[in-house]
């Protein structure tokens, strides 16, 4: 439980969260669960997110069942790398 507690602690405080390739499935109830989290630290206006899959509709898939699973979607400043991983190291 210990951990769970650190998990969400760290959602809540992330300034950014990096999102790879994932489904979000349903069935993955403590991922959603901590997503809810992620952007609620206090005195933040806006909290990034990156997320990279292949594919132009996976990225937006992606990124609207985000925007379902966080407390604050309107803060949430998200930019998609549709070419995956590639795309997104050569930014950085």
């Amino acid at each position: 439980m210990k951990r769970i507690s650190k998990a969400i602690s760290a959602l809540r405080e992330a300034d950014k969260l990096i999102v790879v390739g994932c489904s979000l499935r349903e069935e993955d109830t403590f991922l959603r669960f901590a997503l809810y989290h992620f952007g609620m630290k206090e005195k933040t206006d806006k909290s990034y997110v990156d997320v990279f899959d292949l594919g132009k509709q996976n990225c937006e898939q992606l990124t609207s069942k985000l925007k379902g699973l966080v407390a604050c979607p309107d803060k949430q400043q998200v930019e998609c790398f549709p070419g995956g991983l590639k795309a997104y190291l050569e930014k950085y």
